[in-house]
C-alpha cells in the first residue's frame, strides 16, 4: 500500500455516476414536493373563501318565526295589535305566553296547527309573549299560563288545553250568535248600534226593555255575556227588547242612572237597575221579572 493513500474504494469514475443518478432523484422529489405544497395550498385558499352556512336560529318558546306566517300572523308585534283584535268586531283569541313555561311550549304547536286549519279561518289567531303584555294582563287579570283572551264565550281561558279541547272552544266561536261579540251590540231584537239615544228611547217605550252595559276587559261582563247571548237567541223572552251597549260609547246613561260599575243592566220594569254578575238562575228570574211586570 502506498503510504499516500487513505481509502481503498471504488474507481472515480463508478463514484461519479452515482452521485449523477442520486442528484437527479432529490431533484425529482424537490419537484413533487412543491406540486403538493401549491396544492394543498390552493385548498386552503378555497375551504377559507367558502364559509359554511351559520345553523338557523330556534325560535324563543312559544314564538314563531316570521318566515313561517301564513294567513294569520301568531306572533302580535305588540300589545296594541293584541288589544285591538280583541276590541274588533269579528272572532279573535290571544295566546298569552311565557318563555319558561312548560305547558305554553307544549300548548304553541297546537295553536299553530289548528292556526293553519282551514275550520278555524275565520277566527284572528294571535301570541304574545307575557312580558310584552303586561297592562292587557293586568287589566283581564290574568293569574297563570297559558292564558288565551278571547271575544266570545267565557272570555279567558287559563291553563294548557289538550287539542280536542282547544278545537271545541275556538268551535264556539262560530256558534255564538254573530259569530263573536261586539263592544256595541243590540241582540237579535234590533240592530247594531251605537245610538245612546236608541237605547234611551228603547227605556223610554212602552214595550219591556233591558239593556247590558259592558265594558272591554270587564271579567264579570265577560261571564255574563253567553248567558245573555243564550237567553237572546232562546224564544223565550221576544216580548222583551234586549239591547246591549259598551259603556265607554253611554257615558250619559250612565250618569242618569247612577251607574258606577259593570256589568250593569237597566230596565224600564221591575227594578230598573241590577248590578253585577247574574248566574243563570238570577239572570233568568230577573228577565221573567222584568217580562211580566
Amino acid at each position: 500500500m502506498n503510504s499516500n493513500s487513505f481509502f481503498v474504494g471504488p474507481p472515480a469514475s463508478s463514484v461519479g455516476s452515482r452521485l449523477k443518478g442520486g442528484g437527479g432523484a432529490k431533484k425529482g422529489l424537490l419537484i413533487a414536493s412543491g406540486v403538493l405544497f401549491g396544492v394543498g395550498v390552493i385548498l386552503l385558499i378555497v375551504m377559507l373563501a367558502v364559509k359554511s352556512p351559520a345553523p338557523p336560529s330556534e325560535p324563543a318558546a312559544g314564538a314563531r318565526p316570521r318566515s313561517a306566517r301564513s294567513r294569520v300572523s301568531l306572533e302580535a308585534d305588540s300589545e296594541k295589535e293584541a288589544r285591538d283584535a280583541l276590541s274588533s268586531p269579528g272572532a279573535a283569541i290571544v295566546f298569552l305566553y311565557a318563555d319558561w313555561c312548560g305547558h305554553c311550549k307544549r300548548a304553541d304547536p297546537i295553536f299553530a296547527k289548528l292556526a293553519e286549519s282551514p275550520e278555524f279561518k275565520h277566527i284572528k289567531m294571535l301570541k304574545l309573549n307575557s312580558t310584552r303584555a303586561t297592562a292587557l294582563a293586568r287589566e283581564r287579570g290574568v293569574r297563570g299560563f297559558p292564558t288565551f283572551l278571547t271575544t266570545w264565550g267565557e272570555g279567558k281561558y287559563t291553563g294548557f288545553m289538550p287539542e280536542d279541547k282547544m278545537r271545541a272552544v275556538l268551535a264556539s266561536a262560530a256558534a255564538a250568535p254573530g259569530g263573536a261579540r261586539r263592544g256595541v251590540r243590540i241582540s237579535k231584537h234590533g240592530g247594531a248600534t251605537e245610538s245612546e239615544e236608541e237605547v234611551m228611547a228603547a227605556l223610554a217605550g212602552p214595550m219591556p226593555a233591558v239593556v247590558f252595559m259592558s265594558m272591554q276587559g270587564c271579567g264579570f261582563c265577560q261571564k255574563q255575556q253567553p248567558l245573555w247571548d243564550a237567553a237572546a237567541s232562546s224564544g223565550k223572552f221576544n216580548h222583551v227588547k234586549m239591547l246591549q251597549i259598551d259603556g265607554k260609547h253611554a257615558r250619559k246613561l250612565a250618569a242618569a242612572h247612577g251607574v258606577t260599575g259593570f256589568p250593569t243592566m237597566l230596565s224600564n220594569r221591575g227594578a230598573k237597575k241590577y248590578v253585577g254578575f247574574k248566574r243563570s238562575p238570577q239572570f233568568e228570574e230577573m228577565l221573567i221579572e222584568i217580562g211580566k211586570a
